[in-house]
């Protein structure tokens, strides 16, 4: 986990960023990754979706 700050410049408008872009929470670790959306699941589910907007269907 990283900052969000600075990464845009490196993806298209379609892509995204992995990281937190907020300050000052503390807690138990696995709270705090849940709370902020680092988990498998969550991230797999935010990269299909990107994936999946930004697939061609080719129409022959």
């Amino acid at each position: 986990m990283g900052a969000t700050f600075g990464w845009q410049k490196y993806v298209a408008q379609e892509g995204a960023v992995v990281g937190i872009a907020a300050f000052g929470t503390s807690g138990p670790g696995e709270q705090s990754i849940e709370h902020f959306g680092f988990t498998v699941k969550h991230i797999v589910e935010q990269t299909m979706a990107i994936i999946d907007a930004n697939t061609v269907v080719s129409r022959e």
